[in-house]
């Protein structure tokens, strides 16, 4: 089955209430495969999960926190 064909199938199953573990699962594997590495959704709902948005400058002061060892 080819990764779009996952992700209908998967958000075809979301749709319908079903939030198991191998739906979920299914979502990472698009999530990593879907067009090249790492995936592009065309539309993301961090602000529905409460999550902030991080710039690339923000990505590096994170990423050299943890290269430092400090707590992030």
């Amino acid at each position: 089955m080819e990764v779009d064909e996952i992700k209908k199938d998967t958000d075809e199953k979301i749709a319908k209430g079903d939030y198991s573990p191998e739906v979920m699962f299914e979502y990472l594997y698009v999530g990593v495969f879907a067009k090249g590495y790492g995936g592009a959704f065309e539309k993301l709902d961090n602000e529905l999960l409460g999550l902030k948005g991080m710039t690339e400058k923000d990505v590096e002061k994170l990423l050299e926190k943890a290269v430092a060892g400090a707590e992030v």
